[in-house]
């Protein structure tokens, strides 16, 4: 589901950020969510900003991961969030989000009547507009893969997935190895030096994370 929630902080997000929902929970009367955030120059300061100036927002705190990878942490009014509709029906399983360009998008796993309701009630509100919506038979492997998609998306550079998705399809990642750096280096013309450090900076990035 692809939404716009206006008057949320997340639609006067700064230009260029972008951000996945790592987890949430209800927290003595308000939403507690911790986000990786991706923003470039000044968008973080404008981030923080706008953070502090939002009454519904009760506490936020932001750590840095790189020069332009953060995890935000927010305590937020629950009657100012889309996220609540989910965490207040029992029939959802596991849900996610991403936000990118003031759209939130929600991937969530639910019996039918549970998700029909979420439906219902975003409809009714006149600070939401969905743009999008669509259905598919998934499970709680599905969102994690979703989430950890989201991940990868704003950690990893388009180069560095593509040479990481390779490097798995081809088996250099399998045990034993069916393919060294010498078979990667040949496919994309370039030294087993580069895509080593290719790999490496990668796998960091993911690591810097846990």
């Amino acid at each position: 589901m692809e939404l716009k929630h206006r008057g949320c902080w997340g639609y006067r997000a700064p230009e260029g950020y972008a951000d996945v929902l790592l987890n949430v929970k209800e927290r003595r009367g308000t939403i507690a969510a911790r986000r990786l955030a991706k923003t470039k120059g000044e968008g973080i300061y404008r981030l923080v900003k706008l953070l502090r100036s939002s009454d519904y927002i009760t506490s936020s705190d932001v750590l840095k991961v790189d020069s332009s990878t953060y995890l935000v942490e927010m305590t937020v009014l629950p009657e100012f969030t889309v996220v609540m509709e989910f965490i207040d029906l029992e029939g959802v399983l596991d849900m996610t989000a991403l936000l990118n360009g003031g759209v939130e998008v929600y991937n969530f796993v639910s019996d039918g009547i549970s998700g029909d309701q979420i439906i219902r009630r975003l409809r009714e509100r006149p600070d939401v507009s969905i743009l999008r919506l669509s259905r598919f038979p998934a499970d709680r492997n599905s969102i994690y893969r979703k989430r950890l998609e989201g991940v990868v998306s704003l950690l990893l550079t388009p180069h560095e997935r593509e040479i990481i998705r390779s490097a798995k399809l081809m088996g250099y990642f399998d045990l034993p190895r069916k393919v060294g750096l010498e078979s990667l280096a040949d496919e994309y013309d370039t030294s087993k030096m580069a895509i080593s450090i290719t790999i490496r900076r990668a796998i960091k990035k993911l690591l810097d994370v846990i």
